[in-house]
């Protein structure tokens, strides 16, 4: 009989070994023969042909079968959200019915979900969350489908919102941090979805949001940024200089002044361009000291914006500026300058004049 030497030139010793014992293995489970092979479960089950295989008990989390045949494969498979099933082909296969039964999504309705265009995506999933004789449960796990399967961000942010809304504060703020720890999605399309409904659930649950995003304070540049932001915009206004303080020890700069910027949005349009150089168009930073002539041009930046405020509708100069002996307009403005910059002050930001 002939060498097939041709066959196994390009394996290696490893592999050889691997496959004998693939071969003759008493244990020919789907999950053993995959833990000899030692394949990439990301990688190597990709278009592959496993119809009519019995995967038995095993744990498909992390595994991506895109366009892979999978019609009339059988098993008590452990899936989820990390189970990539993208144009796999899947008649027959009784593998997905237990543990989707399981979460409370009927197979149908995951496969509409699947094969659909994202228009009908849409429509599938309203119609779900419309049922009255659909329990919670099924709501959400079909929702959670529609995350896994969304293939952009407007449907995996369309079905977080939804997910949402069956979810307490506690459960929602866990499963963003386990989809920011998988990464099967660009931590900044997650936390940029999250962070709405983040803003929305601050009312009620502030405790638990705090929390979450004093977490992202220490998660990287990416994260810090948009947390301190988000901070500056729900954070109870007695809490607001603590947190001044606690931001303004912080190492990053950009963090530091996109706390600044969207806590001045928050107190008003004034403030917001009162943090600015509008020469820079940059935010200024905590303790920031401005020259005679900066502060000239912030002046003249935002006197317009101030004036309609300083004064009535007939144009004259507010009743305490006379009081104060301060009649002219030019004061007026200088005034609530002034007041506008207390009032930063009183949040732990402060801008000094040379």
């Amino acid at each position: 009989m002939k060498s097939s030497v041709f066959l196994t030139d390009d394996l290696s010793a490893a592999d050889l070994a691997a496959i004998e014992t693939m071969a003759t293995t008493a244990d020919s489970s789907f999950s053993n023969l995959v833990k000899i092979g030692c394949f990439d479960p990301t990688v190597d089950f990709k278009y592959g042909n496993f119809r009519g295989m019995d995967f038995g008990d095993a744990d498909l989390r992390g595994f991506d079968f895109t366009g892979a045949d999978l019609r009339d494969v059988s098993g008590e498979c452990t899936i989820d959200s990390t189970t990539i099933l993208d144009s796999a082909l899947l008649d027959g296969a009784s593998f997905l019915t237990s543990p989707l039964a399981q979460e409370g999504l009927d197979i149908k309705i995951y496969e509409a979900l699947r094969g659909s265009y994202w228009t009908d995506q849409i429509i599938v999933l309203e119609r779900e969350l419309k049922r009255q004789d659909l329990p919670p449960s099924s709501k959400l796990a079909t929702a959670s489908a529609l995350y896994a399967l969304g293939k952009d961000s407007f449907i995996r942010r369309t079905a977080m919102r939804a997910m949402s809304k069956m979810m307490t504060a506690g459960q929602f703020l866990q499963f963003v941090r386990d989809e920011l720890k998988k990464g099967s999605h660009s931590p900044i399309e997650v936390l940029s979805s999250a962070l709405h409904i983040v803003d929305e659930l601050y009312e009620t649950a502030p405790s638990d949001c705090l929390r979450f995003l004093m977490e992202l304070l220490d998660g990287g540049e990416s994260f810090e940024t948009i947390a301190s932001a988000a901070i500056a915009r729900n954070i109870r206004t007695q809490d607001i200089p603590r947190m001044a303080a606690v931001i303004k020890r912080k190492s990053s700069a950009v963090m530091r002044k996109s706390f600044i910027a969207a806590l001045a949005a928050r107190l008003g349009p004034v403030h917001a361009m009162m943090v600015r150089n509008p020469i820079t168009n940059d935010t200024f930073d905590f303790d920031t000291r401005l020259s005679n002539g900066e502060f000239k041009s912030v002046t003249r930046a935002v006197t317009r914006r101030v004036r309609s405020e300083s004064l009535d509708r007939s144009g004259a100069p507010k009743p305490f500026c006379e009081i104060l002996g301060y009649p002219s307009k030019e004061a007026v403005v200088a005034i609530r300058l002034m007041e506008f910059y207390e009032g930063l002050a009183l949040t732990g930001i402060s801008v000094s004049i040379l």
